[in-house]
């Protein structure tokens, strides 16, 4: 705590979330309240398997591991031609998808 009653709480992770007393009193009484604290992280990228796959079509399906503390409300879902590569930035990821030989290896750098 500060010298002026602040408190800063630096490097919180999802541990740190829950509910939080502030008491203060002096010669006069006291008095105190309760405060929740949700902590957001990025998402984890979601694992995802090709149910079937054709020259012309793929059947993705995706499991999300972690939404971060927030739902998560979309994803993005690119097709290329054979042998091509594409990078994109979403937010804070790199993702990184290559389809080779029918084969979509989607990676989160």
């Amino acid at each position: 705590m500060n010298e002026d009653g602040s408190l800063i709480v630096s490097e919180v992770n999802s541990e740190d979330a829950g509910n939080y007393t502030c008491f203060v009193s002096n010669v006069h009484g006291s008095d105190s309240i309760e405060y929740r604290v949700r902590v957001l992280t990025p998402p984890l990228a979601p694992t995802v398997e090709i149910k079937e796959s054709s020259f012309e079509a793929l059947r993705l399906s995706w499991t999300a591991l972690h939404d971060g503390g927030s739902a998560i409300r979309g994803l993005f879902v690119f097709i290329f031609r054979p042998s091509t590569l594409c990078t994109t930035i979403i937010g804070k990821f790199i993702f990184v998808a290559v389809l080779t030989n029918g084969a979509l290896s989607v990676s989160l750098l």
